[in-house]
């Protein structure tokens, strides 16, 4: 094993480079999300049905990707996959300043939810692979954050530019990705043994890692508000009368996500991984309680958000390092699939579900229903995973 990985400091050259490279980018993708619907429907002339269908032709592709970027992760050398799935991301995003045809700009989308799904899977694997086993759930609270930061600041970023021309957005969205390319062939990645594959390319046992089933659906059950919030609180604020506070919404739970993550991963770390997820899922339940029973004005409103914060930085980095410490060491990079692609499915399935659901009800039955699915997977979790938490939690401190 290569001393990089043997040694007990966290903030090693490798682990700083790659959140360098998470930060950059996570800001190149997400800087072009509030800048697609403006430009197919203002520029284009596409109609917001056909500009929501374009915008999220990414999601379908990550989700189809996702299942074989973790075989592919621990099926080579780490970093030739790394270097050579951040240039193509990079790649990808060029299509978007080099065409004005609605056809090959949705093929771009497509290629790019491809490459950011496989991209993001080799970032976070070979971050894995330099954290030192004693401060995993440090390591990984902290790589988590930055995902956050990036999310939080990609869509800032993203709107300066477009004040500029959308091409300056476009490229600039292209710059950041080249920056994160040219940083990743500055990582250290030592080669590893990889077994002599027979037959196919991929099995079926390749695609996911038998201990990660059960783990992966009851975060996807967790999950399940992350998804309708992010889509549909600005609407159960324009409902109840506060459309001007929608945005400090976010503010306070991405400030949530932040803060817990700062601090949890220490106590994954100390071995309280149990403790971790089930204070994880209350906080979320009961934050959903607030949020539904009284959250007609801005305090409750907004404490409920940063309680949802809170919650999901608890649950996060605990079920990612449950599911990397259940899964051999050469099958990390389908561990980390495992749990992106649950991840994945839990917020795609709230978003087109939850919608429905509004639709035919209301938005705070639809939290409602959230919040009940929350309190069922932490009863999943009590009757069926504690034993495997428990596994993970004691791999972990050994």
């Amino acid at each position: 094993m290569s001393s990089v990985l043997l040694q007990e400091k966290l903030f090693n050259r490798n682990f700083i480079l790659l959140c360098t490279c998470q930060l950059a980018s996570g800001i190149s993708f997400y800087m072009l999300m509030p800048v697609f619907p403006l430009y197919l429907t203002l520029e284009m002339g596409a109609s917001t049905a056909v500009a929501g269908g374009v915008v999220s032709l990414y999601a379908l592709a990550a989700l189809l990707a996702r299942p074989f970027s973790g075989p592919l992760v621990d099926g080579f050398q780490r970093k030739p996959l790394l270097v050579l799935s951040a240039f193509l991301l990079a790649l990808a995003g060029c299509g978007y300043a080099l065409t004005s045809v609605l056809v090959v700009f949705a093929m771009s989308r497509f290629m790019h939810g491809i490459t950011f799904s496989i991209s993001g899977t080799s970032l976070s694997t070979v971050a894995i692979d330099n954290i030192p086993p004693t401060k995993l759930g440090t390591g990984i609270g902290l790589f988590g954050m930055i995902v956050s930061l990036s999310l939080a600041l990609g869509p800032m970023v993203g709107l300066l530019l477009m004040d500029v021309s959308y091409m300056a957005a476009y490229w600039g969205a292209v710059s950041f990705a080249v920056v994160a390319a040219i940083l990743t062939m500055l990582v250290r990645a030592p080669r590893r043994e990889i077994p002599p594959r027979k037959g196919k390319l991929f099995s079926p046992s390749d695609l996911f890692v038998r201990e990660n089933l059960l783990p992966s659906l009851i975060f996807m059950m967790t999950i399940y508000t992350y998804g309708v919030t992010t889509n549909f609180v600005s609407l159960l604020a324009h409902e109840r009368g506060m459309s001007e506070i929608s945005g400090l919404f976010f503010l306070f739970f991405a400030g949530g996500l932040v803060l817990c993550r700062l601090y949890c991963g220490v106590l994954i770390d100390k071995g309280y991984m149990v403790g971790v997820i089930i204070c994880g899922k209350l906080l979320v339940a009961g934050s959903l309680a607030v949020l539904i029973l009284f959250g007609f004005s801005p305090v409750p409103f907004l404490g409920g958000a940063m309680g949802m914060g809170l919650g999901y930085g608890m649950c996060m980095p605990a079920y990612q390092t449950m599911m990397i410490n259940l899964a051999p060491k050469e099958k990390r990079g389908t561990a980390s699939s495992c749990y992106l692609l649950a991840m994945d499915l839990g917020v795609g399935i709230s978003t087109l579900s939850g919608g429905m659901l509004a639709q035919m009800t209301s938005l705070s039955t639809t939290y409602a229903f959230g919040g009940a699915l929350c309190v069922v997977s932490l009863i999943l979790f009590l009757v069926r995973g504690l034993p495997l938490a428990r596994r993970a939690a004691s791999a972990h401190r050994h």
